[in-house]
């Protein structure tokens, strides 16, 4: 639909400049709707009840990193939080943005696009390369704040929330 498409863009302040390029922008998003996400599951299919658009969400965090950095070892992420960062303590509140939100196989999952430039081929997107483009943007940390989010969304709305039952994965969709 290339009116939604202009539409889109011009409210993001971009506007096609000619028919090809706005053609080359219809066929990548068609890629990235058509494109199997494991399991058989694509964009496409997801019904508008069953995903959320641009997650919005705002808690309090207060807490010392060290604490924060030894929970995370213990459940098995012990190189999610940089090096760099170095404050010894959290204290404020944490407001962020998960791309999409989605119910799927029975579980609420978390997609975030990516638009990092690996290179030109497919194969540039896949292993070391992706490995350090994660880590060097700090991508695992994210995907466990805005799963922190999620879970705490679901507690508050789910009957007989469940973790362990309800809470799916952090899926990162490179375009």
């Amino acid at each position: 639909d290339r009116a939604l498409l202009r539409d889109k863009l011009a409210a993001q302040g971009i506007a096609v400049v000619d028919d090809e390029s706005e053609a080359a922008l219809l066929r990548m998003l068609a890629r990235v709707r058509e494109s199997d996400l494991g399991d058989g599951l694509r964009l496409m299919d997801l019904p508008a009840h069953e995903r959320v658009a641009e997650f919005g969400f705002q808690f309090p965090i207060g807490a010392c990193l060290r604490e924060l950095r030894a929970a995370c070892v213990r459940h098995g992420f012990a190189d999610v939080w940089p090096a760099q960062l170095r404050a010894s303590e959290l204290d404020g509140m944490l407001t962020g943005f998960a791309d999409l939100i989605f119910f799927h196989g029975g579980r609420y999952h978390v997609l975030d696009y990516k638009t990092n430039r690996l290179g030109t081929r497919v194969s540039d997107f896949c292993g070391a390369a992706l490995d350090e483009a994660m880590r060097d943007d700090f991508y695992p940390l994210q995907a466990l704040i805005y799963t922190v989010a999620l879970h705490r969304y679901l507690r508050q709305r789910v009957d007989d929330y469940s973790p362990e039952r309800h809470l799916g994965d952090s899926v990162y969709l490179f375009l």
